[in-house]
Formats: C-alpha cells, sequence, structure tokens
C-alpha cells in the first residue's frame, strides 16, 4: 500500500470481489474508500507520484507473475499501460522520479533482471544497472540523484547498489570487512543517508549508510531480527518491523532510543510514515483476522483499523491460534515449529504438516484460510520452521546450505515422528503439503 502525498488517503490493492484491484480509501474517519482498476488481470503495488497526481501499479493479467507497469490519472480516471512494447516480466516493485516525470523499475528484458528508466508521458527505456545476477527492487533517491538496487549476489544472500540516476559506475553497499548481504533499502528524506537491513551480526538489524563517507553506522542490535525500515519525513525517525521468531511487532527508532508496538500476537508489516510523520500506518493480522491496514498514534500509542477484510458475519472465535512448540531432528537438532490444534479435537487424530517455501522464509503467526480449514475438519496441523527457515540466527538460515531438500527435509520428517511420540496423531492418518519449496 503506499499514503498519498498530501497524507489524506491510502491505496492499497485488495481481494474483494475475487480478484485483485486496487482501492483508494480515506485517512479519516468517513470510511470513504472507492476501487480504482477494473478488467481483466490482478493488479497490485500502488505508488502515488510525489506530485499526487498518478498513481502507478503493475497488472498482471493471467496470474503467471509476468507484470505490466501501468499509470491512473486521478483526475480523469484514464489508464495506460506504459510496458505492452517491453519483452519479458517485470518486478512488481516501481519508483517514481521526484519529479513524477519518470518511474524506474526492473524488466527481464534483456534475459535478466535488470535496472531500467522510462518517461511515464511517453518515451523509451533506458537500461540504467545490468548485474551478472537479478535485481528485485529499486528505490529513487528523493533529491533525484540516485538509485538503490537491491539484487540478488551469492546463494540467499542480497546487496545494495547505489547507481546514479542519470548511468555512470555503481558502488555496491559495503561494511569495514567489504560488501555485506543487505536488502530492503529506503532513502532518508535528504537523499544523503540510506537505511538498510543486513544479518552482518547475526540476527537482522536496521543499519544506516552514509552515501558522503561510504560508512554504516548501526540503529538496532537486538537479538530479533529488525527490518523493513522506513524513514520519517524530518529524518530523525526509523520505523521498522522487529521479527521474535514468529510474531512481530512495530520498532521506531528516534536518536537512542526505541519504542515497540503490538496489536496483538500476529505480524506486522510494511510500516509507513504520513507525510506528517503521524500516524504510522501498516498492515496486520494473525490467525484470527485477514490482513488490514492500521493506523499507530505515535502520541498515545493507540492503533485502529482502516480497513475491515472479514466476511460479515465471521467469528474470530472460530479460529484457531498456534501454540509455539520444537521437537527433535534425526541428529538431535531442536526443530521449531508451530502447531494448531483442532477446537475440540480428539488425540490421537488426522494430521498434516504443512511445509512453508523459501526455504529462506517461515511460517508464522499469520492469516491462513487453508491451516483454519484444516483444523475446523478436526486435523491437526504442524508448520515445521525446518534448518534453512529465517527467523531463528543466520546460521540455522544457512544450515541447508549446498544440503537443499535433504537435511530440510529430515527435520519435515522427524515432526511426524514427533507427533506419534507424543500422541498427538494417527500414524496411518497424516498428511502433507506445501507450496514452491515447501
Amino acid at each position: 500500500f503506499d499514503i498519498s502525498p498530501d497524507g489524506t488517503c491510502v491505496a492499497f490493492s485488495g481481494n474483494v470481489t475475487g480478484q485483485w484491484e486496487i482501492y483508494e480509501a480515506s485517512l479519516d474517519d468517513t470510511g470513504d474508500c472507492q476501487q480504482v482498476t477494473e478488467g481483466a488481470g490482478a493488479k497490485f503495488g500502488a505508488r502515488y507520484a510525489p506530485d499526487g497526481t498518478r498513481i502507478a501499479y503493475v497488472l498482471d493479467r493471467d496470474g503467471s507473475e509476468s507484470f505490466d507497469a501501468c499509470i491512473f490519472k486521478r483526475a480523469t480516471r484514464q489508464h495506460t499501460n506504459l510496458t505492452t512494447g517491453l519483452q519479458g516480466a517485470l518486478q512488481p516493485n516501481l519508483s517514481w522520479s521526484p519529479d513524477s516525470a519518470k518511474l524506474a523499475f526492473i524488466s527481464q528484458e534483456s534475459g535478466r533482471f535488470n535496472t531500467y528508466i522510462m518517461p511515464v508521458d511517453g518515451g523509451s527505456e533506458r537500461l540504467v544497472l545490468a548485474l551478472p545476477h537479478p535485481d528485485w527492487d529499486v528505490r529513487w533517491s528523493p533529491d533525484g540523484r540516485h538509485l538503490a538496487v537491491c539484487s540478488e549476489t551469492t546463494s540467499q544472500d542480497y546487496g545494495i547498489f547505489i547507481v546514479p540516476a542519470t548511468g555512470g559506475e555503481w558502488v555496491q553497499l559495503a561494511g569495514e570487512g567489504g560488501p555485506i548481504n543487505a536488502q530492503e533499502p529506503d532513502w532518508a528524506p535528504d537523499g544523503t543517508r540510506l537505511a538498510f537491513t543486513s544479518d552482518l551480526r547475526g540476527s537482522y538489524d536496521v543499519g544506516i549508510y552514509d552515501l558522503e563517507r561510504g560508512e554504516v553506522s548501526w540503529v538496532t542490535h537486538s537479538e530479533c531480527d529488525d527490518t523493513a525500515p522506513c524513514w520519517g519525513p524530518r529524518g530523525d525517525q526509523l520505523a521498522f518491523v522487529r521479527r521474535e521468531r514468529t510474531s512481530t511487532s512495530l520498532g521506531v527508532a528516534v536518536g537512542g532510543d526505541t519504542r515497540t508496538y503490538q496489536v496483538s500476537p500476529g505480524i506486522h508489516t510494511l510500516p509507513r510514515f504520513t507525510p506528517d510523520g503521524e500516524p504510522l500506518g501498516f498492515v496486520f493480522d494473525n490467525p484470527r483476522c485477514p490482513p488490514d491496514l492500521w493506523v499507530l498514534s505515535l502520541v498515545d500509542g493507540e492503533a485502529h483499523r482502516v480497513t475491515d477484510s472479514a466476511p460479515d458475519g465471521l467469528s474470530s472465535e472460530r479460529f484457531t491460534m498456534p501454540d509455539e512448540v520444537s521437537y527433535p531432528a534425526m541428529d538431535g537438532e531442536c526443530v521449531p515449529a508451530l502447531l494448531y490444534r483442532p477446537p475440540g479435537g480428539s488425540s490421537p487424530g488426522p494430521a498434516v504438516i504443512v511445509v512453508h517455501g523459501g526455504p529462506n522464509w517461515l511460517s508464522q503467526v499469520t492469516w491462513s484460510p487453508e491451516i483454519q480449514h484444516y483444523a475446523s475438519r478436526g486435523w491437526l496441523v504442524l508448520a515445521p520452521n525446518y534448518r534453512g527457515s529465517i527467523g531463528y540466527g543466520r546460521p540455522w538460515q544457512l544450515a541447508n546450505r549446498y544440503d537443499l531438500g535433504e537435511i530440510d527435509t529430515r527435520d519435515v520428517v522427524a515432526g511426524t515422528d514427533y507427533l506419534v511420540r507424543e500422541g498427538l496423531a494417527d500414524p496411518d492418518r497424516i498428511a502433507i503439503t506445501g507450496r514452491s519449496h515447501g
């Protein structure tokens, strides 16, 4: 989602009708909300132009994740597809130039995901960065001088590359020991500093890169994973997501002071400051409520929901919250997992193992209609965070490096042994499902 430059509206992607469309909602108490897009295909990634006149978004016509970049003019309600002439897929991450005249985007036009710039009122794309590995995200600096591009580098690691918007030599973000695994760039309002997240010190911390000095300083240093940094409008605040194993909270750093906020156990994502720095927008969900837009007052710490995407009459009490458990792997290591117990279920009963993708991702305390469907039918659900999962430090994330499909598979299989040994599941009625790497 994105907040309008004047702070009055929010644009977001919602699946209200069964198809993902872009909507605009008022951030005041009127509750006004209107659908912006229509027609075939799913729409994602709404981004307001800095002058507020247009919204950029990506269109997936057929579910292939081969996106087009589109523009919506708010005054005339006109839509324009900018990339019909391009060959190859786009990443769903767009970034406006500060003058609202151009878009930076990532396209597979050349056979690899590289970074381009294109005028929004007509004209050809211009290649600005071509690395020997695929780009993933791009952010235009507020002063218009640079692009920060996040790219894949080695194995599961990423790098941040700073390149002049006019083209030329790039610089990779580095620490004292050289280039580091760095992701999620976000520019300070004056364009002289770049916030990012890195697990250089074990867990993910929020750092700041000073362009002029070429130096890195650290904002956080906790036992948790601190990710998704976002600058406040005055450059004196940094919001971020703090992930503690399978749940998250919001953190706000001001000077040397950091405060954390949580609606309830669940997943807080995508913090975004309003233009005046108060309140802070974010997305929250957990197993009892679907993802919705919320705003947090940094004055009194109160949060309230902007959208309500749960169907009418749906009672949250019918949904099951998981327990955090662990069990021994085949080699004796301790494997963390989430365990969903069916309401009123009797043990041992049927069970299903849900294997997350990635592999560098994790099962979290999040909204999952699939898991709730199983639990509502009397199935116990185990979601292992096998070796290769994030959220438990860099050694655990890298523990299946060069061993994909082996050690992680054995960790999952050990989960079935745990369910049987503890009398939680009938050994003849254990199923398995997953997606992507799972």
